[in-house]
């Protein structure tokens, strides 16, 4: 399901930030999914701004997940 542009467009006029609200619901009822999924997307734009970030320990990135 996707939530509608407006929606989207109006929670952002608010200041409101969805992709954080939907992961703290998430985060409520799972915990570790919550983790999982800020892990991931903290990898996916990590990726996708191209900037010469330090090569780490993957490990110290997963948190053994």
């Amino acid at each position: 399901m996707e939530l509608p542009e407006e929606v989207i467009n109006e929670a952002r006029r608010r200041g409101i930030d969805v992709v954080n609200l939907v992961i703290n619901a998430i985060s409520r009822y799972d915990p570790m999914a919550g983790i999982k999924v800020r892990v991931e997307l903290a990898k996916r734009y990590l990726e996708e701004s191209n900037c010469p970030v330090p090569r780490i320990s993957v490990s110290l990135i997963t948190l053994h997940l």
